[in-house]
């Protein structure tokens, strides 16, 4: 007769028992990965004259990439842990042993769960309690970064177990769950990202950014949003957390009831569910097609400067490609579902339904059948507009004038496709020779209605750097316009905001170079005091930097070697948080203002160094 409890306490001791290696294994995983490499920094044991701060710093990068490695153990652990304590789900001799145990299946299943559980968390419990001493003796990790550690390593652990048992209640082999599992926590990503590397390829403007849909990927979801970044709690989406932590109580919800439908029978079998098994066939088809067309990409990329942007020719390699991959993952999703290698008569109408997926797919890429490189969002639709040339914000724009100026641009970035595609092979081998530079151009729209639209664009032109003028070509009007757009007032004021700042906390530095090749030269650094930080703004850095050319992008317009007006002095702006901001050289006529600032305050800021001697560079060249 079968018992009612929900928990078979002798089933419980002899499942943990049974499996106390792996609960060693997990102990020593942690002790070697994560505990040993921070004690080894304990600065009351350092060796005698190792230096303090050193110390403390390697101790606390040690313990910001333990993030990581908290989520990579419990990814692991999980699926190992799961596929042992279920062997009942994968061995007939097994299946055949609980079936004939006095206790019914949610027994089996909750008592199972938690002989795996308990000891994982047990473990992650003691070393913990390892850690105390150290967040006692160590200036840079304390007892709320232990409580930190213990919380998040206990909420992966819960959440990745718990998708492993889901997992494994499908599956009739450990091969099989194992692949599933990755297949989820890793694949899907990778899908979704080798998807977006074909449209880039195919559609004119269209970035490859971050993945969108990493939340149906529990460990790829917690790497972005849930691992911390320094010894605070920073980089820890505790929504996200605790969202997954419910999503983990479905998981475990959904396998009892796949529990209660599964029979016993069905252990061995690569899928326990028979309509499951057409779906993972097409589900590893499609893999295969994408993630193939994914490497052929990264190939591609390897061989090429920039973006890759196929024409034609690409869009029927990544045809064939996609129709391989298909076939493959078709052929290997057979052979393991049916146990045998003879399965090609079975496998050719998947393999020809995802090839001529594969093919609609690139020839909807190709054509832009959804119209959406051609897309430009109106300006009452756009909350902001930002341009980036060469990966640095030139500037951000909300004004209605700004954005339509950044309409436009876009408008001329996709006329100048269009006369690309125009030129025959004759003009287009010119226009390619006459090309010196290539500036990557990226335009992004962030919509009212919380949405955003980001398009980036490699446009080659010829430079003129006697001149400093961009030569006639099909690309010379967009980068024109992107250079105007950049140094316009709005670009400007975006750009340099910070700077502008005299509440931002931004250090302003001068270097000056007084004859280095002379027995008493060599470079000085003075840096504005605070309380003249907002004379030096008014008075020098925004009249020159806004009314000037001194604040006009370098990046479109390459370097134009030194001004014959340029002095020996460099200006430097740097944020609180050490990243440069802004560097131009003093100019007696594109940074008078900066100059005359400079003699007037020099002895005020250090008048322990005699006289300021600024002179033009051509002196010391000569």
């Amino acid at each position: 007769m079968q018992t009612a409890s929900l928990l078979n306490g002798g089933l419980f001791k002899n499942l943990v028992k049974r499996f106390w290696p792996l609960w060693l294994i997990w102990l020593c995983a942690w002790f070697l990965t994560y505990v040993a490499p921070l004690y080894s920094f304990i600065p009351a044991v350092a060796e005698p004259g190792l230096d303090l701060v050193n110390t403390i710093d390697s101790q606390i990068s040690i313990w910001n990439m333990s993030s990581f490695i908290v989520l990579f153990n419990a990814f692991l652990a999980a699926i190992i842990v799961t596929v042992f304590l279920n062997e009942r789900l994968f061995s007939a001799k097994a299946a055949t042993f609980y079936g004939s145990l006095p206790m019914k299946r949610d027994a089996v299943f909750a008592t199972s769960y938690l002989a795996g559980l308990v000891p994982l968390l047990a473990v992650e419990g003691i070393v913990a309690i390892i850690l105390l001493p150290l967040a006692a003796t160590s200036p840079g990790i304390g007892f709320d970064m232990v409580g930190l550690w213990l919380v998040t390593a206990v909420a992966f652990t819960f959440i990745l177990y718990s998708f492993a048992v889901l997992v494994c209640q499908i599956a009739g082999t450990p091969a099989v769950a194992v692949f599933l599992y990755l297949l989820v926590n890793v694949l899907a990503v990778c899908v979704e990202v080798a998807i977006r590397f074909v449209v880039s390829a195919l559609v004119w403007g269209v970035a490859i950014v971050e993945p969108q849909f990493d939340w149906l990927a529990p460990a790829a979801c917690l790497a972005h949003h849930c691992v911390w970044v320094d010894t605070t709690s920073a980089g820890v989406n505790w929504t996200v957390l605790g969202l997954y932590c419910l999503a983990a109580v479905g998981f475990v919800a959904l396998a009892l009831w796949l529990c209660r439908k599964r029979g016993y029978e069905h252990a061995g079998d690569p899928i326990a569910f028979q309509p499951l098994r057409p779906i993972l066939k097409y589900l590893a088809g499609a893999c295969g097609a994408l993630l193939l067309a994914g490497f052929t990409y990264l190939m591609l990329m390897a061989t090429r400067e920039g973006a890759v942007h196929l024409g034609a020719a690409g869009a029927l390699l990544f045809a064939v490609v996609m129709v391989l991959g298909a076939a493959l993952g078709v052929l290997f999703a057979q052979m393991v579902l049916a146990r045998s290698t003879r399965v090609f008569k079975d496998v050719w109408k998947s393999a020809l339904v995802l090839s001529c997926a594969s093919v609609l797919f690139v020839g909807a890429c190709y054509f832009d059948v959804l119209g959406i490189s051609t897309h430009i969002p109106e300006t009452v639709e756009v909350e902001r507009a930002l341009l980036i040339c060469d990966g640095m914000q030139e500037g951000e724009f909300t004004s209605e004038s700004g954005i339509e100026s950044v309409r436009s641009l876009h408008r001329q970035a996709l006329e100048y496709r269009q006369q690309v595609e125009g030129l025959t092979d004759a003009d287009a081998m010119a226009a390619q020779d006459a090309a010196t530079s290539t500036t990557a151009i990226t335009v992004i729209f962030e919509l009212k209605n919380g949405d955003m639209m980001r398009r980036d664009y490699e446009i080659p032109f010829g430079y003129d750097p006697e001149t400093a003028k961009v030569l006639p070509g099909p690309g010379s009007e967009v980068i024109e316009s992107a250079g105007a757009l950049a140094n316009s007032e709005e670009g400007k004021r975006s750009r340099l905001a910070v700077a502008l700042d005299p509440e931002s906390g931004c250090t302003y530095t001068f270097t000056l170079g007084l004859g280095q090749d002379e027995p008493e030269g060599g470079e000085q650094t003075v840096i504005v005091s605070p309380g003249q930080v907002k004379s030096f703004i008014e008075d020098a850095f925004e009249p020159d930097m806004l009314e000037g050319p001194a604040g006009d992008s370098t990046v479109l317009w390459m370097w134009r070697g030194t001004s014959p007006t340029a002095v020996n002095a460099n200006m430097y702006i740097v944020d609180k948080d050490g990243r440069y901001l802004c560097e131009y050289q003093l100019d007696t006529e594109k940074t008078p203002h900066t100059v005359a600032w400079l003699k007037e305050h020099y002895q005020s800021l250090n008048s322990a160094h005699g006289e300021l001697e600024l002179k033009p560079i051509s002196d010391f060249a000569a």
